[in-house]
């Protein structure tokens, strides 16, 4: 694609409606809009897009760009793929052009999820409509799934025989080694056949719909085959990196702003039943760092509903250290007896009620240890003490760890701080440092520090309100204004904000991107407005003063030149106190 088709692109999308999408607390205040980060959890919000330039920017974690740039980072896409998103949405026939080996990985992936998307289709018309799926269609009724749910996921139903999904996709186009490559069918003996048999079909979507792959529930009670049967790893589909439901559920989870983490797929059909669309599961593999960081998009809050088994509980755990080290806030709901939420729902549970008296991971397993636990002699204490340790080491805050440490002192009768000792020494042998992250971080900060400047904010008052430029000496401030932002300033008196961007070299327009994102207020009142700009100079020129005090304060001069020079410094600083 050219250059001037991705200006064309982002010339038609408007960045405050698209990052809405993503960013419901987005509010204007002043020229620039703010809303809470996407990027990274905050209380407070840092993230700023001005509308004029078509730019964001997050002050407290850093992350930056366009529309597209945005768009590629909050979905995870490839430059190419987030372009495609960016296009549609702005009405652009996108025209790219790529590299032979490019090319080629390309229009494997169209086919293999055009593929998939034809092999859903075969399927679900063969669960609602066809013959071969009246058997499907009894045992679907007689798990209480409903025909909305079904079409809603394209659930389908794969007969018996094993060559249907072959001879129907060869008659469209498709090679038996494309298809035994994707993993739509296997081979025994030299001779391919149909992968997925007499199995009710759960098409797998990627978080934006595209159609990666499968999972197959055995309908024969008396088989010997697997349960589930998922398809392999692909090009397009990584199962650390999928989330079952997602593509259903991220809109739900973005209102809710919380996702509830199930382990079945039946279980996620039967809670769409009730009205609970926010529910998603990992399918295949334990819960993984990349599909929390997938989930964290949509929402910092995630609530684990796992099965009551043994099995449920470890993963319960697991999956609530990952939630900690990303900064997600975990809950958890006690499913009442039932084995899962499927069963819960089908016998008339209130699930609602239920996810309503979800409660933190760590005060969930305090009390269902409690119950399991002999507390009455020293080895059932010693057990506990030792689950819930653990338990508190993988909570980032010092608040919450205090909190739980005051009351497993009092369900085991041992004193805080020696409780706080045993944490201690807990946390100590499973700490590791990773010196070139915390680097990164303080180079982050460093730059953050520097584009929120307060002569930064002086420059960004004036250029929020261009015309009054005029009405100040610039020259005035050439000790706390860079020849950047002079420049900046002196060509803002002729020209928009727009015009002077495109005339300034890419140093300088990264720098006017991250004047224009910080927050300052539009002020009607000439007057006001005079008076704003000159307590923020004032700001400017002492925090100037101050630096150069401490300057010359250690400057390589004789005494009586160092005095004369701090004392006119001190009385220019005292005048503006």
């Amino acid at each position: 694609m050219s250059k001037d088709q991705i200006e064309e692109i982002k010339s038609k999308l408007d960045i405050v409606s698209v990052v809405r999408e993503y960013v419901p607390s987005l509010k204007k205040n002043g020229r620039n809009h703010f809303g809470l980060c996407p990027f990274h959890n905050e209380r407070t919000p840092s993230f700023s897009v001005n509308e004029e330039l078509g730019i964001f920017k997050c002050f407290g974690c850093g992350e930056g760009g366009d529309v597209i740039s945005f768009i590629e980072k909050v979905e995870g896409l490839d430059f190419i793929k987030a372009l495609e998103i960016a296009a549609k949405k702005a009405g652009v026939e996108l025209r790219i052009e790529r590299s032979g080996f490019s090319e080629k990985r390309n229009k494997e992936r169209e086919r293999l999820i055009e593929a998939n998307h034809l092999a859903a289709e075969y399927y679900h018309y063969l669960l609602g409509k066809h013959e071969y799926g009246k058997e499907a269609r009894k045992y679907a009724k007689s798990r209480g799934l409903r025909v909305k749910e079904l079409k809603q996921f394209m659930i389908g139903f794969a007969p018996s025989g094993y060559e249907n999904l072959k001879n129907f996709l060869k008659k469209k186009g498709y090679t038996e080694a494309e298809l035994l490559s994707w993993g739509l069918l296997a081979e025994k003996s030299g001779h391919t056949y149909d992968k997925f048999r007499n199995r009710l079909m759960f098409p797998i979507t990627n978080h934006i719909g595209e159609f990666v792959g499968f999972s197959g529930r055995i309908l024969d009670k008396n088989s010997k085959a697997p349960k589930y049967l998922n398809s392999p790893e692909t090009l397009v589909y990584k199962k650390s990196q999928i989330v079952f439901g997602l593509y259903q559920a991220k809109e739900a989870i973005r209102k809710q702003n919380a996702a509830i983490l199930v382990e079945g797929n039946i279980d996620i059909l039967s809670s769409h039943m009730v009205d609970v669309q926010n529910i998603v599961a990992p399918l295949g593999t334990a819960l993984t760092q990349e599909q929390l960081k997938l989930i964290k998009r949509y929402s910092d809050n995630i609530i684990f509903a796992f099965d009551t088994d043994s099995a449920g509980e470890k993963a319960l755990l697991r999956s609530h250290e990952l939630a900690e080290s990303l900064e997600m806030h975990a809950k958890v709901v006690d499913l009442n007896g039932y084995q899962d939420v499927d069963e819960l729902i089908q016998k008339g549970g209130d699930w609602k009620k239920i996810l309503s008296k979800a409660e933190p991971v760590v005060d969930h397993m305090m009390n269902r240890l409690k119950r399991r636990i002999d507390m009455t002699s020293a080895e059932g204490k010693d057990e506990y003490v030792d689950s819930i340790i653990a338990l508190i080491a993988t909570t980032e805050s010092s608040v919450r760890q205090a909190h739980y440490l005051e009351r497993l002192s009092v369900a085991v009768g041992v004193d805080v701080s020696e409780l706080k000792t045993i944490l201690n020494k807990y946390i100590q042998k499973s700490k590791k440092v990773d010196i070139n992250e915390t680097s990164i971080v303080e180079t982050k900060e460093k730059v953050i520090k520097r584009s929120n400047s307060r002569a930064d904010l002086l420059v960004a008052a004036l250029l929020s309100h261009r015309e009054r430029i005029r009405l100040f000496d610039l020259s005035l401030w050439s000790e706390i204004l860079s020849e950047e932002q002079t420049k900046i300033l002196e060509m803002a008196r002729e020209k928009t904000v727009k015009e002077l961007f495109v005339d300034l070299n890419q140093a300088e327009q990264e720098r006017l991107k991250d004047i224009m994102l910080l927050p300052v207020d539009v002020i009607e009142d000439e007057g006001l407005f005079m008076q704003s700009i000159k307590l923020i100079a004032d700001s400017v020129f002492k925090d100037f003063l101050r630096a150069e005090i401490r300057r010359i304060k250690f400057a390589n001069l004789n005494e009586q030149e160092k005095g004369e020079i701090l004392n006119k410094l001190v009385i220019r600083l005292q005048s503006l106190q």
